[in-house]
């Protein structure tokens, strides 16, 4: 049984990096009830299938040993281990550190999503989608020593990869969906009109919307653009930098030639039209 009532813990996650986490990150903690933990990323889904795993050896042997009567602090299930251990692990990146607000955190990966779930069953998670053109375009900019092997193909292949896993979670907890457990947000809505979009979540999740006049607008700083300024060393600077006049993250394909597109929409238009994004 959990023995501590930690504050619920808001996640936001992606399909993959370049989706635009940092950017929703870094308004959300501007809300007087929300928090940033003591880690960048906390990638806390990634493998969380082993702990699924754990669980489960553990309880076949009690059931093996008392015919399956374990009772401890009164009944316990699977469940209930794995949100003792999302307890801790959320202790652990400094998601208890304020019982007065809740703590956010962010992770570019959605991970093991519906072990996930189980860890934390009092936390929102919140999905960001981006257009998989922009975010492509955007990983072939970074210009860093993780991005040199990638190739058009091999982005669009990852994006579809993990959005077919992220549609048969969604579809597999309906219910979480309903409860607003589960939260969509376009990427592209957010950069057009952050405040009714941020307020929006914050009614979802059970807080009060920004204060009057004080909810990030569409000059709010750019965040780890990799078309924006540059740290000494090349890299993407995720500093806050004023928004300059013609910044528009939203096509970053534009300029795509017709071969690209039709490189790009052969692994994956059909997912993108699924998602409200129409292949050219």
């Amino acid at each position: 049984m959990r023995k501590t009532e930690l504050p619920a813990p808001v996640f936001i996650v992606a399909p993959m990096g370049r989706s635009g986490t940092n950017y929703l990150k870094s308004m959300l903690e501007t809300h007087p009830d929300l928090y940033f933990v003591d880690v960048l990323e906390d990638y806390l889904n990634v493998g969380a299938n082993h702990l699924s795993d754990y669980a489960d050896g553990v309880f076949k042997m009690w059931e093996a040993m008392d015919g399956g009567s374990y009772t401890g602090l009164g009944t316990v299930s699977r469940d209930d281990m794995l949100a003792v251990i999302g307890d801790a692990l959320l202790s652990l990146i400094g998601g208890d550190k304020d019982p007065t607000r809740r703590p956010l955190s962010k992770s570019p990966v959605a991970g093991d999503w519906p072990v996930g779930l189980r860890l934390f069953p009092d936390a929102n998670y919140l999905l960001i989608i981006r257009d998989p053109r922009s975010i492509a375009e955007s990983f072939l900019n970074v210009r860093s020593a993780w991005s040199l092997s990638f190739t058009l193909e091999h982005l669009a292949s990852s994006w579809v990869q993990r959005m077919r896993l992220i549609t048969q979670t969604l579809a597999d907890h309906q219910d979480a969906v309903r409860d607003g457990r589960i939260m969509t947000i376009r990427y592209e809505k957010l950069v057009a009109d952050p405040a009714p979009v941020l307020n929006g979540v914050l009614e979802r999740i059970g807080l009060p919307p920004f204060p009057d006049g004080s909810a990030p607008d569409t000059n709010f700083p750019v965040i780890g653009s990799s078309f924006g300024i540059r740290t000494e060393e090349g890299r993407v600077d995720f500093t806050p930098q004023p928004k300059p006049d013609d910044f528009d993250p939203r096509r970053r394909w534009a300029d795509w030639t017709p071969d690209q597109h039709k490189r790009f929409n052969r692994i994956c238009g059909s997912m993108m039209k699924k998602w409200g994004y129409e292949p050219i």
